[in-house]
């Protein structure tokens, strides 16, 4: 079973995609990256083009390290500052997840 993955939205459309890995090498990290990296795969598919070097490296990696993952859909009907304030409330819930998984 994956870990913690999900979607954020704006007007009721998915803006980031979202994986997070708690970097113990687990099963469930393993199983997580295994799904962003299929998402990204078909994501880069149907864009005509593969996973890049770096990207690649990320998700084979990213099982021994936290990770946040995104994967940005890229729609075009949301103004750049209500994205980055998106983006930034998705990298806050990432911090205060992994604060409270290393929280006994």
């Amino acid at each position: 079973m994956a870990g913690t993955i999900g979607q954020f939205r704006a007007y009721g459309d998915v803006q980031f995609d979202v994986a997070l890995s708690l970097g113990t090498d687990s099963t469930q990290d393993r199983q997580t990256l295994r799904w962003f990296g299929t998402l990204l795969s078909s994501a880069t598919t149907a864009a005509g083009a593969g996973i890049g070097d770096a990207a690649h490296l990320a998700l084979t990696t990213s099982a021994n390290s936290r990770t946040l993952l995104l994967l940005d859909c890229c729609r075009l009907d949301l103004e750049e500052d209500q994205k980055a304030a998106l983006f930034q409330l998705c990298v806050h819930f990432a911090g205060a997840y992994f604060k409270r998984r290393s929280t006994p």
